[in-house]
């Protein structure tokens, strides 16, 4: 599976900029929805879809708010791939075991620009 992402770009758009770009589920679990990154091991959770997507895109955020040695280990461990552009199209992660019968299920790209600092 593929999604087509939808991101505006900058006309002047500087080198050596990096991306990830993350497969995010949410779905409800009780009275609260559970965001999970699908790339590898993280998860959040919010009172509606969108606060839960904004938690898991804060989440990685802090994930990745340390030192460029760190950050390579992070993606090396997990088999992240670090893209110099934004595609228009991209796979999907696959989804953990189970997950796809989950009531409610949105599966949501998310893009995660790596600080200049960070070189793949």
């Amino acid at each position: 599976m593929t999604v087509t992402t939808e991101v505006r770009r900058s006309r002047r758009s500087p080198a050596g900029r990096r991306f990830l770009l993350l497969t995010v589920a949410v779905y409800p679990e009780g009275d609260q929805w559970v965001s999970e990154v699908m790339d590898f091991e993280l998860a959040s959770c919010g009172d509606s879809v969108e606060h839960a997507y904004a938690m898991i895109r804060e989440a990685v955020e802090l994930l990745f708010d340390t030192t460029a040695a760190e950050v390579r280990e992070i993606l090396a461990e997990r088999g992240v791939a670090v893209w110099k552009g934004i595609p228009n199209e991209y796979p999907l992660a696959p989804l953990r075991h189970g997950l796809a019968e989950e009531p409610g299920l949105i599966v949501r790209p998310l893009i995660h620009e790596l600080p200049a600092v960070h070189p793949p």
